[in-house]
């Protein structure tokens, strides 16, 4: 196989904890939302009317 061509497969599921992916966003990632930040992953922010084109790490739920 050739290392340098990439394939992205979307997945049912999150790669780091097996529970089912709903969001094709998600999908598409590979891990869910809480995942991916603990894996460091950084995610887009959602365009809903407001230019920003940086990206942001993902919300990590119940740090207080």
């Amino acid at each position: 196989m050739d290392e340098r061509k990439m394939e992205t497969q979307m997945s049912d599921t999150c790669g780091r904890c097996g529970r089912r992916l709903k969001d094709p966003f998600f999908r598409e990632v590979g891990y869910g939302r809480t995942c991916a930040a603990k894996l460091g992953i950084t995610l887009p922010l959602k365009k809903k009317g407001n230019k920003q084109s940086a990206e942001m790490p993902a919300k990590n739920g119940g740090n207080k």
